[in-house]
Parts: structure tokens; C-alpha cells; sequence
């Protein structure tokens, strides 16, 4: 876990310009490829309590929630990965996202509401639609916020 926990520590760097890497799509694709094939199953909990957990300041919700005001073509080529990645982990952890349900349904809505581009809120709607089909017991109509939709 101290891979990811220092690719994100990384890839907030590049928000504040104090790191040297300098393509966060890269980075955010680093990232992808450690959390989806590198990480094993009982190492799951830790490393969604690290990418996902808003009380994480490096993690990937917090990086979309600093940098969506920012147009810079890398930047919003990170986003797009990013949502990628909610995706494709959704998808991975089907039911057993159910924690950061709530918090990924915030991010997505928020993000396509304040997003500039339209490239990035087109990206939002599969990992939401993919949050939906889950449908999660713990996730009603009132949980879920259906009415702020």
C-alpha cells in the first residue's frame, strides 16, 4: 500500500507544483494499474479506505474535488482516467463498494455539475450508472439522494 499511498501523494503534488512528475494522466494511469492488478484481494479494504475515503487528503475524490476548476488539457486528461478508474473498481468491487457509495455519488453528481468540460461530464454518467445497477440495499431513494438529482 505504500505504492498507491505515494502515487497519490504524488499526484496531489502536481495540483500545488511541488512534485517533478509532470503528466498526472500518467500518474492516474499508474495508479489504475496498481489498484486493479496489483492489489490482492485482502489488501481490498485498505487500498478503498486510500483511494476512496474523503477524509484522505490524497485521495482520488479529494484530486477531482481540487482540480475542477482547472481546464489545463493534462488535468482534465486525469479526470477522465480517474472516472475510468471509479469504473472500472466499481466494477471490481461490485456490492462491496456500498461504503463509498455515497461519497462516489456526491463526487459524480458535483463533478458534472461544476465540470467546464463536457468531455468530463459525459465521463461521470458510467460510473454513476454503474453505482446505480448495483442496486445496494443500503442505498434508498432517500440514502441515495434522488431528489437532489
Amino acid at each position: 500500500m505504500q505504492a498507491l499511498t505515494q502515487y497519490l501523494s504524488e499526484l496531489h503534488g502536481l495540483v500545488t507544483k511541488h512534485t517533478s512528475y509532470s503528466d498526472p494522466k500518467a500518474l492516474v494511469a499508474d495508479i489504475s494499474n496498481y489498484v486493479l492488478h496489483e492489489v490482492s484481494e485482502d489488501e481490498q479494504a485498505l487500498c478503498s479506505s486510500l483511494l476512496l475515503a474523503g477524509s484522505y487528503e490524497f485521495s482520488l475524490p479529494r484530486f477531482i474535488e481540487r482540480t475542477i476548476m482547472m481546464q489545463d488539457k493534462a488535468f482534465v486528461d486525469a479526470k477522465n482516467e480517474s472516472l475510468s478508474l471509479f469504473d472500472a473498481y466499481i466494477k471490481r468491487l461490485g456490492p462491496r463498494i456500498s461504503d463509498y457509495a455515497p461519497l462516489l455519488r456526491n463526487l459524480l453528481v458535483n463533478t458534472f455539475r461544476k465540470e467546464q468540460s463536457n468531455r468530463i461530464q459525459a465521463a461521470t454518467f458510467k460510473p454513476l450508472q454503474r453505482l446505480l445497477n448495483l442496486k445496494l440495499q443500503s442505498m434508498d431513494a432517500n440514502t441515495f439522494g434522488v431528489r437532489d438529482l
